[in-house]
């Protein structure tokens, strides 16, 4: 307790800073000077900056073949050895969105909630504006964000039938009200919407990762990579999407829902298939999921 005591916050917050959040968890049990320390606005932003540049990545994998009940599992990408079984907060929920180590889940109805897996914090947004009795044959999708000009999170509700869009409500966390904008790129920070022009050749054989460096400037499309589809099959019965970078450079793809390979942009050809213990066989959905200790509570 002397030797915490004796160091200089500054000090002390830089060598926490670099620990996994899990490693976190268990020092904020060691002391009170130790836990709100952890726990300060400061040395949350800090640790999600180098959290972001160094810790592991995980993919959160959902899996709902042949049943109505959704099952979630949690992937390290850079292990990839085997996987673990995400238990949600409550029943009847769904992932819709993953940012900075937050979940945001919903019914797919009206509710939306924040849950932060590694602290176990879990906060209920105000419902969502209810629809009228003719719109409840719509669809909806959810959507998850953080704005970093304003340092806000956001939660997207975007409501739909087969021909168009019908509504779409923005929640601001912390304000505790939603907003409908009028009815597709969303600016995040203004909630309007912007175009953005898509590819063609979407039949192609290869799959490609561009990105638009400076909205509107068709000069700033910058290609990251371009993968291949495995030669041993036929591309337009092979379906194939790239999850994750690994810290080794290698891409981790998903092969017809279920095969995990890794993918070398610099040889340009499969290097590792993936035996993944206690994967299931189908995935319908997965988001990009990182541990941190993200907090929505407001803080004094």
């Amino acid at each position: 307790m002397s030797t915490i005591r004796s160091l200089e916050d500054g000090v002390m917050m830089d060598i926490l800073s670099r620990l996994s959040a899990k490693c976190l968890m268990r020092c904020k049990c060691v002391c009170k000077p130790l836990q709100t320390l952890i726990t300060s606005p400061c040395f949350l932003k800090l640790h999600l900056q180098i959290a972001n540049d160094t810790a592991s990545e995980n993919i959160v994998l959902e899996y709902d073949k042949n049943t109505s009940i959704k099952y979630y599992y949690s992937l390290d990408i850079d292990a990839c050895n085997e996987v673990r079984n995400l238990e949600l907060p409550e029943p009847g929920v769904v992932v819709v969105g993953s940012c900075n180590g937050l979940l945001c889940l919903s019914d797919s109805k009206t509710s939306a909630s924040l849950w932060n897996p590694t602290t176990k914090e879990y906060v209920k947004l105000l419902n969502a504006p209810s629809l009228c009795r003719q719109q409840l044959h719509l669809k909806m999708v959810f959507g998850f964000g953080f704005i970093n000009t304003t340092k806000e999170y956001k939660v997207l509700r975007c409501v739909y039938s087969k021909l168009r869009i019908s509504e779409v409500n923005v929640y601001t966390v912390g304000t505790g009200s939603w907003k409908t904008v009028d009815v597709i790129l969303l600016h995040e920070a203004q909630d309007i919407w912007k175009e953005l022009s898509m590819f063609r050749d979407v039949m192609s054989s290869r799959v490609e990762i561009w990105s638009m460096k400076d909205y509107g400037v068709k000069e700033s499309w910058t290609k990251f990579f371009s993968i291949a589809h495995p030669g041993v099959l036929d591309p337009y019965d092979c379906v194939i999407k790239p999850l994750a970078i690994r810290k080794n450079g290698d891409v981790l793809v998903l092969m017809n829902h279920k095969y995990l390979f890794s993918y070398c942009r610099t040889r340009n050809g499969i290097v590792e298939y993936h035996n993944v213990h206690g994967i299931p066989d189908w995935f319908s959905k997965r988001y990009s999921h990182m541990e941190a200790l993200t907090s929505m509570m407001p803080h004094p």
